[in-house]
């Protein structure tokens, strides 16, 4: 057997007898960070809280992301459902003759019952609540936006010149 494993096993050994030794004795660490900062906790506690595998949380400030494909009247969200915090929207406009545009608004309204100018041929922006948008997208060109969404129901839609009334609209559902 080579040297360097018989001392590795022989360390380990060493460091599980002083660990059993101290725990009879010594204050218990409550967390790692106190057990490495703490006077009272052995070397061998240390490098063995020093050395523990930590645990992988998912951060609750990671933002979901949502692939959206706006295409000639059409709104293509990759997903119907996330959940509430922050979403980042990745937009592409995918079409080839035309620019696009992607706002997001909270409304409990169906899309036919949101106020609509036939003179502008546009929802009226003074007149609805829209959290953030993306703005004008050329064909083949992408942007972003991040928006920190609380619970309930949300349109996404191109607001250009008729493009809404030709159907460039898609629900999206924020759950808790």
């Amino acid at each position: 057997m080579p040297k360097a494993i018989q001392r590795l096993r022989l360390l380990a050994a060493t460091g599980s007898a002083i660990m059993l030794l101290s725990a009879c004795g010594a204050r218990q660490p409550t967390s790692a960070v106190e057990g490495a900062a703490s006077p009272t906790a052995t070397p061998a506690a240390a490098l063995a809280v020093a050395s523990a595998p930590k645990p992988v949380v998912a951060s609750s400030k990671q933002a979901t992301t949502v692939e959206v494909k706006l295409k000639t009247y059409g709104v293509t969200p990759s997903v119907a459902t996330v959940k509430a915090g922050d979403v980042t929207f990745s937009v592409t406009n995918t079409a080839t003759d035309l620019e696009h545009e992607m706002l997001v608004v909270r409304t409990d309204l169906a899309p036919d019952a949101l106020p609509y100018d036939a003179a502008t041929q546009q929802i009226p922006e003074e007149k609805i609540d829209s959290l953030g948008e993306v703005s004008e997208l050329k064909p083949g060109t992408s942007g972003t936006v991040t928006l920190n969404l609380s619970p309930g129901k949300y349109l996404l839609f191109c607001n250009i010149l008729s493009h809404f009334k030709h159907g460039m609209v898609a629900p999206l559902v924020v759950e808790p």
